[in-house]
């Protein structure tokens, strides 16, 4: 996350709360995956999150500091949602989450309901990571900030520059895994065939954190294959984790 990234989202969180007392720093509350199988993008968007506060508070960008909590969501939508409470009880105005569509669906769901039922004590989801695009679409929300793509922005600037670069081919082969990014990768590859110029020739979605799936090369297919940077005879695989 970009330093600008932060001063615009501690800007536009004063909005929200203007009736604290200036005594109070303001706290972020970031519920991340911590732990288990997805904890190494977790702690990355940890990392960069510190990293950014930690600038701000030298260069007092917040008059009465800023206060960090963590917690750790665990790699569920449920924990998330019970952490979420936990930082609402704390006295958080600020809900900073990424690593997981899946639980930026939760939380999403849940800061609504926090503000519908809470005039004037609002919360807002600052969004680094989430990238499932129904949150900028049939979910959106006015105290929902996304600061990072999705999968549409992404897709099409890959395909744009593997055109350009001639290294496209005509022949794709999708491998996604089986939740909101690769659903939408799904959809957007076939949206995508006829303006690219290409034949999807094969389509696979798998469960998520599991790599046995039939690959391209496996007697499924029978097939050879070539990866964007690879000269070889046959489809352009697209792995969307």
């Amino acid at each position: 996350m970009s330093r600008i990234s932060i001063a615009a989202l501690l800007a536009t969180a004063s909005i929200s709360v203007v009736n604290l007392a200036w005594a109070e720093p303001v706290k972020i509350a970031l519920i991340e995956t911590l732990s288990g199988g997805q904890a190494v993008t977790g702690k990355l968007f940890q990392t960069a999150v510190k990293y950014g506060l930690a600038k701000l508070e030298v260069e007092k960008a917040w008059p009465d500091g800023i206060q960090l909590l963590e917690y750790d969501n665990q790699g569920g939508p449920s924990e998330a949602a019970d952490k979420l409470k936990a930082a609402i009880n704390d006295g958080a105005q600020i809900i900073v989450q990424g690593a997981s569509s899946a639980i930026g669906g939760q939380i999403t769901a849940d800061v609504q309901k926090h503000n519908a039922r809470n005039p004037g004590k609002e919360i807002m989801w600052v969004n680094v990571g989430a990238e499932a695009m129904e949150f900028t679409g049939t979910k959106c929300h006015f105290y929902h900030f996304r600061w990072n793509g999705n999968a549409e922005i992404r897709l099409k600037a890959m395909m744009i520059a593997m055109k350009e670069a001639g290294v496209l081919g005509k022949k794709i082969y999708v491998i996604g895994q089986n939740y909101s990014w690769g659903h939408d990768v799904q959809k957007l590859t076939r949206d995508y065939a006829k303006e690219f110029d290409y034949t999807i020739v094969g389509d696979v979605i798998h469960d998520v954190k599991r790599s046995k799936i039939s690959h391209p090369t496996s007697p499924r297919s029978r097939r050879r294959v070539r990866t964007p940077s690879s000269p070889a005879t046959g489809p352009t695989i697209f792995c969307c984790s």
